[in-house]
């Protein structure tokens, strides 16, 4: 709810766009990848309704679990399932946290990353860019993921098999979304795999069916 905010006003200083009007025309036409920042109004009528975990609309954990940097994370305000599903929400422009997509149009935009910045003929990173994705920027306990151990590259997490045990080491990045979605990326397979939901599930890094369908998908890669 922060950094999309930070990242979409470097963009519109650098190219004049806001932040859903740059991926839209750099990113998701260039690859004709189904996936928008915000929703467009003519596209409501496909998009599913997020359905929450039962007795529990944040999806995350039991608030009384919450230390006191995650609560001021999460209730700036708090977001539920279905603050989600409202009109604002899908028209907002909110760069970390109102991506409109399906499995297919993330692994269509972040096979940049497991294929070295270029899909197709479209280079979209430099090469250099992508190896700063795999370089650690900070690996300890987080405090706003309740102090689980995380590893930070560039913008995504690298393998920490204590936290996450379904991404294995290697070089590999990955990174979940609200309810269990998750995305992973694997240069040395050449393969991205991407799972998103709209029935959540539990948990603050992936879920049950998350943790399944990752181990079902490294399991292929051997």
């Amino acid at each position: 709810m922060s950094y999309g905010h930070l990242i979409g006003e470097v963009v519109r200083r650098v190219s004049g766009r806001t932040l859903k009007q740059f991926v839209a025309e750099e990113i998701a036409e260039a690859l004709s990848a189904d996936f928008q920042i915000s929703c467009h109004k003519a596209d409501f009528g496909h998009t599913a309704d997020i359905v929450p975990l039962d007795g529990d609309q944040t999806g995350i954990l039991p608030m009384d679990q919450w230390g006191e940097l995650m609560l001021k994370t999460f209730t700036g305000p708090i977001v539920t399932a279905d603050v989600a599903n409202s009109d604002a929400w899908r028209a907002a422009d909110i760069g970390a946290v109102n991506g409109h997509g399906n499995a297919r149009s993330l692994v269509r935009l972040l096979s940049s990353i497991s294929l070295g910045g270029t899909v197709d003929g479209i280079q979209l990173l430099r090469p250099a860019t992508v190896e700063q994705v795999f370089n650690t920027f900070c690996d300890g306990p987080d405090v706003v993921l309740a102090e689980q151990s995380v590893r930070w590259g560039l913008g995504f997490g690298l393998p920490q098999t204590q936290t996450v045990p379904f991404v294995p080491n290697g070089k590999r990045c990955s990174w979940g979304g609200w309810g269990g979605s998750w995305a992973t990326m694997n240069p040395d397979e050449d393969a991205t795999f991407a799972y998103v939901m709209n029935k959540m599930g539990g948990g603050l890094l992936g879920s049950e069916r998350t943790s399944t369908y990752m181990n079902i998908f490294y399991e292929a890669l051997r």
